[in-house]
Order: structure tokens, then sequence, then C-alpha cells
């Protein structure tokens, strides 16, 4: 009998990963660097089955029929998909002998739970969730350098991500019994947390046990060892021929584990996040309304990468005031001696370029906002002249519908004339015969 598997789902930046490694640690889990089975293989050729398969008795009937359909049942479709998971679950498993559960993490399964409930019946599942303004500013951040690849760069695209991932494994764990934790608790208290999931897999929680996880997955020490991704997580395949456990994580990927990194955001970016994921944000707790667009609370953490100093676009009084400041101090600094002034007006200069490129920003967005709007209306008048043609076209039914039955009587009253004609002529054709 094959081990339980697990799977820690969530939006990226979440603390997927700092959980992944911490469970990793313990001597009965296996995890292996995120496999994208389901997200990129298995959800692929699910998607082409189901593209194959007939939605309905009349398609069954007409369709051309091409591809596995063709070959193979539903059933032993399943059965396909069910020998790739297992012979690739069974890999994983021979990277650690003894383990009795295979912990697989990675976002994507969040939107494909139904179908790796299908194939694993039995499958736990995690959600790791996390303040939606954390995450899309650690995605913002990211999409700069390691995450260059994927990562959004804009504060709208984030809170997407950060809003469908989450729905889908809130989605998850209300249909298979799953647990759900916060990364805010993992900081508060990560021992808690580690014996929530641990007691959840039904694996050994003793506090000797868990001071090793977390003692071995600290943020400090992820942040200091970037000789190695390490941990408990297992490595194989082409991965480990070419280079062995040598494997690091990229310059950057762990964060500093801090929240409230949005609040460096400016009027705008929060109006941007407010927009598509303000209310899943009330929902869940993390803010009572929508006051939290004007809380400047300059004591929390920030750090989104937006610029040196943190503004607010769109408010072009105090950008032309901070702007003429800084002239003025740059105007100064010239008058200092050696280095100290070259050192100086370089950073006058790179606040200067922050501050012009803040205000180009806050023009693109409200040039954005513009076009939106006038898209709006565009699409309000393309939907009254859609109405009035479907009206029209109405009518025209109508009026067809009518001119076809008078058709239908004038037809009818031509024939019953004929009728009469040819009755009226025959009886006269034999009367006269009849007289001959």
């Amino acid at each position: 009998m094959r081990p339980s598997v697990a799977y820690i789902i969530g939006s990226p930046r979440s603390g997927t990963t700092w959980l992944q490694r911490a469970l990793a640690l313990h001597p009965a889990v296996v995890s292996p660097q995120e496999t994208s089975l389901f997200e990129s293989y298995l959800s692929t050729w699910q998607w082409q089955w189901n593209e194959q398969i007939p939605v309905d008795e009349e398609q069954w009937r007409r369709v051309r029929f091409k591809g596995l359909p063709a070959v193979l049942t539903s059933e032993e479709f399943d059965d396909l998909l069910r020998s790739v998971v297992d012979f690739v679950y069974t890999k994983v498993l021979a990277l650690k002998p003894g383990a009795t559960v295979i912990l697989d993490k990675d976002p994507g399964n969040a939107a494909h739970w139904e179908l790796i409930r299908r194939l694993e019946p039995d499958a736990a599942f995690i959600h790791l969730l996390r303040d939606g303004r954390d995450v899309a500013a650690s995605l913002v951040r990211a999409s700069s350098g390691w995450g260059a690849q994927w990562a959004p760069a804009s504060i709208t695209t984030a809170a997407w991500m950060w809003s469908s991932h989450v729905t889908a494994a809130r989605d998850c764990v209300e249909h298979t019994q799953g647990i759900e934790l916060r990364f805010e608790d993992v900081l508060r208290s990560p021992h808690e947390v580690l014996v929530t999931c641990l007691e959840a897999l039904g694996l050994d929680a003793a506090r000797p046990v868990v001071d090793e996880l977390v003692k071995g997955s600290s943020l400090e020490l992820l942040q200091s060892d970037s000789s190695s991704v390490g941990g408990g997580i297992s490595w194989g395949g082409e991965v480990a021929r070419r280079r062995g456990q040598d494997v690091a994580e990229p310059a950057g990927f762990y964060g500093d584990g801090t929240t409230g990194a949005w609040q460096a955001w400016s009027a705008g970016e929060r109006e941007e996040f407010e927009s598509v994921a303000g209310g899943l944000l009330v929902t869940l707790g993390y803010a009572k309304d929508d006051s939290w667009l004007n809380d400047t609370d300059g004591d929390r953490p920030s750090s989104v990468g937006r610029g040196i100093l943190p503004s607010r676009a769109g408010d072009e009084t105090a950008s032309t005031v901070d702007t003429g400041a800084l002239e003025d101090a740059r105007q100064l600094i010239a008058r200092q001696p050696g280095d100290l002034r070259r050192v100086s007006l370089a950073l006058a200069d790179q606040l200067l370029q922050t501050r012009a490129l803040q205000a180009e920003t806050s023009l693109e967005l409200e040039a954005t906002r513009a076009a939106q709007r006038q898209a709006r209306l565009e699409l309000a008048e393309a939907d009254e002249r859609t109405r009035q043609l479907e009206e029209h076209v109405e009518r025209l039914e109508t009026a067809a519908d009518t001119s076809r039955r008078r058709l239908e009587m004038l037809e009818s009253s031509r024939t019953f004339r004929y009728t009469v004609l040819l009755r009226t002529l025959y009886a006269a054709l034999r009367q006269k015969t009849g007289r001959s």
C-alpha cells in the first residue's frame, strides 16, 4: 500500500514553500520540489479529453470522433492518469526510503483539486492563506527580479492572482474537509501551525520533533543559506543527474517574513487592489471595510520596490513640493566638498528620477482609467444598439410570420377556387355528355 499524499495549496508568495520545507524535515515526510504534475501535465490531458467528449446525445450522433475517446473509456482514461501519478510518486518515495507521507506543494494545484481528488480520493489538503495585499506586494517585487518570467508587475494582476488562487483553495478545503492556516499565525507561533499540520497527517507531533522542524526552517536560515535549496526538499531526476544536490533558490526568493509591505502603496495602487479583491479581503477578516484605503500607519514595514520614497500617485501638489525641496537640497549639496558631494548628488538625482517616474506612472494610470471609462461607455452604447437590433429583428420575424400566414391563407383560398372551378367544369361536362 502506497503512503498517503498531502497537498499544500494557496496563492504564490503566501509562505507555502516555508511550510513545505518545515514539514519535509519530518522523518516520515518526503517532498519533492514543485513537480507541476497536475498544473502542467495531467490537467492538459484532462482538458484535451473533455474537448473530445461530446456534451449531449445529439453531438454523440453527429460529431466525427478522434482522440483517445476513440480508444479508451472514461474509466480507462482515469486509470491512465492514475498510473502516471503512481509512477511519479513511486519515484518520489525512492528519494526518502521509509517515508509514510508524500507532500506535494504547488500553488497551481488549487485550480485542479477536483482532478486530484478523483485520482487520489484519500488525499489531504492544506491551504496556507496570507493577507492578499502582502501577497500582491511580494509578487510585484518578485516581478522585477527572480520572478520576472511569471510574477505580475501590476497590483491589479497580482490581486487577481491572489483572489483566484484563494477562492479555488477555499472551495477545495470546503469540499474535502481540508485545513486552512494563516501565514500570520506562522510568524506568531510556528510551533502551533506545524502541530496542526502533523496531527492532521497522523504524524508524530511531539515537542522535540516540532522544535527541530522550526529550527531547520527558520526564515533567517532560509535567507542566509543561499548555497542550496536545502531543508527537507528531495531532489532527483534529470536535475539531480545534472546538478546533484547543489541546487539553489534564486536570490530574493525568500522574503523577510514581515507583514504590511502594502503600506508603501500609493492611493492609486490601493484602489487597484480594492477594485479586484477588496471584497475577499473583508470576507477573510483582513480588513473591516474599505477604510484601509486611507490607512497611513507609517510604522508598518514597507518594501514594494516601487521607488526610494513612498508617495501618493496622482497627488501632483505633493509631488511638486517634494521635487522642489529635493532640487534645493541638490543645490546645497553641490557646495559640499569631494566624495560627499558626488555621492549626495547621485542620491539626489536618483530621488528626482524616482519622482519623475512616479509622476509619469500616475499620468499613465489616469489615462488608463479614462480609457476604461470610455470603453465602458462604448460598451453600453453597443449593448443598446444590440438591443435595438434585436427588437428590430424580432419585429421583422413577426412581420415575416404574418406574411407567411397570409400567403398560406392565399394559397388555400386559391386552391379552393380552383377546386370549385374544376368541379363546375366537370359537372357541366358530364351534363353535356349525358345530353349527347
